[in-house]
C-alpha cells in the first residue's frame, strides 16, 4: 500500500512569464497483492480528482492545457 503526494508549484505559462498557472498538490494511491507467481495493483493518479492547468509547449508554447484527471489503472504480472 502507499499514498503519496505530488506538489506543482505555479509556473509560467509563456516564456516572458506574462502569467503563472496556480499551484496545486495532488495525492495519489497505490495498492497491490501477491498470490503465488502473480502480483496484482491498482494506482489511482490524482485520488481527489483536483482540477488544475499544466503550461503546454505546443505550438510555441503560450498555452495551458487542463492536468490529467483522476485516472485509475489496473496491472497484473505473472513470473514465469
Amino acid at each position: 500500500m502507499g499514498l503519496g503526494l505530488s506538489y506543482h508549484d505555479k509556473l509560467p505559462g509563456n516564456n516572458t512569464n506574462d502569467y503563472f498557472t496556480t499551484a496545486a498538490t495532488v495525492f495519489d494511491a497505490q495498492v497491490s497483492y501477491r498470490i503465488g507467481k502473480a502480483r496484482y495493483g491498482l494506482n489511482v493518479v490524482n485520488l481527489a480528482n483536483r482540477k488544475y492547468y499544466e503550461p503546454s509547449s505546443y505550438f510555441l508554447g503560450g498555452q495551458v492545457t487542463p492536468a490529467a484527471p483522476r485516472t485509475v489503472m489496473a496491472t497484473a504480472v505473472f513470473d514465469l
